[in-house]
């Protein structure tokens, strides 16, 4: 019988010769990805079913007559359509929710497959260091749907792989050229990145005499480099904004608070527990390790993944809207580090050993990874079941009560458009070819939380605004008995429900309640609450 051999040290090791080889182990763990992510369609919570929604009326708003009472596409030059781009197309064969799992199965395991595709190119073949990128796949944009950003920035790391393999030529611009504007519409962040390792690369490569003079690899930057990506950079000078008028998300921000409690991001899906154990043990393998000898990491890419670190160190927390950026680049930076080592010959047993707590955490990150997808699938079921009650196209006003999770507020409001045709007033139209009729603008109000009891108490009365910025209203729910068909009420407790006038009960579940609104009373045969 061979024995299993973790060591780099030997391509015909009997590793090779029984078929375990990093590749395979690797379509393996893909495959259970997507295992999960079908078993559990709707298990992707925060952005996730807001964007698939927005897909949704995409592909169906030319022939649904209830859409389009209320929403309408127009082109515009976005950064941020991963999905869009692929789902509404793919939805017409598969359905909408298989479609959403296809992306969010790229969305998890495009970064770590790119991974492996970086080592590939940096060692010849694939060590078996590089499959701990995987570690890194159930991350907090994961956690937060960021899914756009997420594929985007796998396929970053695709670039990137082939980049390095390239030499500096004209030939190398032209094809990168259009593959930069490809990743600008999948989501802009994805192309920074990008552009930023490719930099970080060339002047590794030059502080090791692999570009020549000074004066020939200036030419090389300002020239075919600088063109590889001067498309993509004027598809971002083109780009609509969107998110800078919304409540609380500023022009620019640094958030020293937020930047330390995203040092766990890579490792962060739903469990702070997992997601420090994740980190630290990853810190301290690479660090102890190269400090051992035991790994060896690439020269030049020692280089790329400090100066990748100095960014997410240094870049703000919010810029123009997009929110978020103190986590967007952790599991990239955890991905290339693995990629980049190799372990030392000699080192065999240091090597199983090492494979074996691995192997421990790994198993923890899906077993996590499933159990948090399982628990957010039933809460969307759930809340499906709630609003099965609603006729096609009604107006639903989300609220919730405190303590309730707002990223499962977000997706039972999303399941409303998709199964009901419903209109919802929180859509994030602002990064979207989909919007609203001009006269829905002042019940609009993109990535706005469900509103509190005492918000909706107090608002009840006062007259409906029109939106006055040609886009939203901060005032959408005013008057919200006379403009609005149902409210759906999130909560986290049985004892958790709405006590207002003109709301009669139509259905509830454990995590949602479904209120008609009448103003005449709710009739014989429904409860009052």
């Amino acid at each position: 019988m061979t024995s299993l051999d973790f060591s780099d040290s030997n391509p015909e090791a009997g590793v090779s010769r029984a078929y375990f080889t990093p590749w395979r182990v690797a379509w393996l763990l893909a495959a259970v990805t997507g295992a999960l992510i079908f078993t559990w369609p709707l298990g992707t919570a925060g952005d996730y079913m807001n964007h698939l929604a927005r897909n949704y009326i995409e592909a169906r708003v030319w022939f649904d007559p209830a859409l389009q009472k209320n929403y309408m596409v127009s082109f515009a030059v976005i950064p941020d359509l991963a999905m869009d781009m692929v789902v509404p197309w793919l939805s017409y064969f598969t359905g909408i929710y298989a479609a959403g799992a296809v992306m969010a199965w790229m969305a998890f395991v495009l970064p770590p497959l790119a991974g492996l595709m970086v080592a590939q190119t940096l060692h010849g073949r694939v060590s078996w260091a590089a499959l701990l990128g995987f570690l890194a796949m159930f991350n907090q944009n994961m956690q937060w749907g960021f899914v756009n950003c997420a594929v985007a920035s796998g396929l970053a790391l695709v670039g990137f792989a082939f980049w390095i393999q390239n030499p500096p030529t004209w030939r190398r611009t032209l094809v990168f050229a259009p593959f930069g504007v490809v990743l600008v519409f999948g989501h802009a962040l994805g192309f920074l990145l990008f552009g930023y390792l490719v930099l970080l690369w060339e002047v590794a490569s030059y502080a090791s005499g692999k570009r020549g003079s000074a004066s020939a690899f200036l030419r090389q930057v300002v020239t075919k480099d600088a063109a590889a990506m001067l498309p993509g950079l004027l598809v971002i000078a083109l780009a609509s904004g969107g998110g800078e008028q919304l409540p609380q998300i500023g022009v620019l921000e640094f958030a020293l608070g937020q930047k330390i409690a995203s040092f766990w991001a890579a490792g962060a899906f739903f469990n702070p527990s997992l997601s420090k154990l994740v980190t630290l043990a990853l810190a301290c393998l690479f660090l102890c390790g190269l400090r051992a000898g035991f790994l060896r990491m690439e020269p030049r890419m020692a280089w790329v993944c400090l100066g990748l670190l100095v960014l997410i160190i240094a870049m703000p927390t919010t810029i123009l809207g997009i929110w978020g950026l103190q986590f967007r680049y952790q599991p990239a930076l955890v991905i290339l580090a693995a990629a980049s080592i190799r372990i030392s010959p000699g080192h065999e047993r240091l090597a199983r050993q090492a494979a074996v707590a691995a192997t421990g955490l790994l198993a923890a990150v899906y077993v996590n990874g499933a159990l948090q997808l399982s628990r957010i699938d039933a809460v969307a079921r759930s809340s499906r079941d709630v609003l099965a009650h609603v006729p096609e196209g009604a107006r639903i006003l989300p609220a919730r009560a405190e303590g309730s999770d707002p990223l499962l507020t977000f997706h039972a409001a999303s399941v409303a458009v998709i199964d009901r045709s419903a209109y919802v007033p929180n859509l994030f139209t602002n990064t979207s070819p989909v919007g609203v009729r001009p006269e829905m603008l002042a019940q609009h109000m993109p990535q706005a939380q469900p509103l509190f009891e005492e918000k909706l108490a107090a608002s009840a009365q006062n007259e409906l605004p029109p939106a006055s910025n040609g886009y939203w209203s901060h005032a959408y729910h005013y008057g919200w008995p006379d403009h609005w068909d149902y409210v759906v009420f999130f909560r986290s407790a049985p004892e958790q429900r709405l006590s207002l006038p003109s709301l009669c009960l139509e259905a509830e579940a454990p995590s949602a309640m479904l209120y008609r609104i009448s103003r005449t009373g709710c009739g014989p045969t429904q409860a009052t609450d």
